[in-house]
């Protein structure tokens, strides 16, 4: 008798350790980082018609890359490039004077750059523009796209660092797309903005002087509603959708035509995706396979397992696996648990006699 509880509290034991592990494993780190940003998205985010100053970002624990493109037209990009696990970084132009010149001018700048992850920490950056030019002072930057996403992991007691250390983990991501930004001393000026943030922060707008928008959002929203023509065209201005983890930011939004079918056009789009504070699993590495900021730019990452602006600033509270899981989950352990005790009740006597 002593030996068939023995047995069926080894099963019980080995059964509950199998079915808690991938909980806590999936419980305990933080999601990887990633963002996107596009100046212009005419068609299907995944695969437009044309594409300007197109963004993106993304920071696991194993994995970084980014990538820039300043145009794409049906799939041909032109000043483009992507950086992955810290090669490169790339950068280039059509056209400069150079910055020995008396303004600083390039025509379709590009840059992307990542980190080599390094004990499970890595960032990454993606910046385009239709132009920009540097006099001084005074710098003015053209239909611009600026995409980073950031991951970390800290020590925890056993010094290691990383996932499996018992560390905590950080992630996030977040982009910015404007018009035109004017900065001079005294002035900042900018034309067209949006701007998401994985933390849940974010905004859009027509036009900003100094920090003051003009208008205000909800008198554009009114005069992009009054615009609407039935069957023929949906227009949505300075809209947010998502939240903390995954926000989308735009200037403006149409269909054309409106309704099922209709051609999709996205200007001035911002989104990151991201995680936030977790406790890094004990004994167990966790996969690096980043995620994709959603809504209309389509998915974030570029390149192989792609994403160097150091950290980003934006984070969500992470504490492990939601309560709802653990609460559904333990009837079935328990239920689980007991067909292992009655089973093995039947199956010891065969063994021990």
């Amino acid at each position: 008798m002593r030996a068939q509880r023995i047995a069926t509290a080894a099963a019980g034991g080995a059964l509950g350790l199998l079915a808690a592990t991938p909980l806590v494993a999936w419980a305990s780190t933080a999601p990887p980082g990633s963002a996107a940003g596009s100046v212009l998205t005419v068609g299907s985010p995944s695969s437009p018609i044309v594409g300007v100053s197109q963004t993106s970002a993304n920071a696991g624990p194993n994995h970084d890359g980014s990538s820039a493109t300043v145009l794409d037209v049906a799939g041909t990009p032109i000043s483009t490039g992507s950086s992955a696990d810290g090669s490169g970084p790339q950068s280039g132009s059509l056209l400069g004077t150079g910055p020995s010149a008396p303004a600083d001018i390039e025509v379709a700048p590009y840059s992307a750059s990542s980190s080599t992850p390094t004990a499970g920490s890595s960032n990454s950056e993606g910046k385009a523009s239709l132009a920009t030019v540097n006099l001084g002072s005074i710098a003015l930057a053209v239909g611009q796209s600026d995409s980073k996403a950031y991951y970390t992991s800290s020590p925890g007691g056993g010094g290691g660092g990383g996932a499996g250390s018992g560390g905590s983990t950080q992630s996030g991501g977040s982009s910015t797309t404007d018009g035109a930004i004017l900065t001079a001393p005294g002035l900042n000026v900018d034309l067209l903005h949006a701007d998401a943030n994985s933390n849940g922060q974010g905004s859009s707008y027509l036009i900003g002087i100094n920090g003051t928008q003009i208008p205000p959002s909800s008198a554009l929203q009114g005069v992009c509603n009054n615009l609407n023509i039935p069957s023929l065209l949906a227009l949505n201005c300075v809209s947010a959708t998502g939240g903390v983890g995954n926000l989308f930011e735009d200037v403006a939004q149409a269909q054309v035509p409106s309704g099922t079918g209709g051609l999709p056009v996205t200007a001035f789009g911002a989104g990151g995706l991201g995680g936030g504070v977790g406790t890094a699993s004990t004994g167990a590495a966790v996969a690096g396979t980043a995620s994709s900021a959603s809504g209309s730019l389509g998915s974030a990452p570029a390149g192989p397992n792609t994403a160097s602006s150091g950290t980003g600033p934006g984070s969500l509270p992470f504490t492990g696996a939601p309560i709802a899981l653990w609460v559904l989950g333990s009837p079935a352990l328990l239920g689980l648990g007991a067909v292992t005790v009655k089973t093995s009740s039947l199956v010891a006597p065969q063994l021990f006699g």
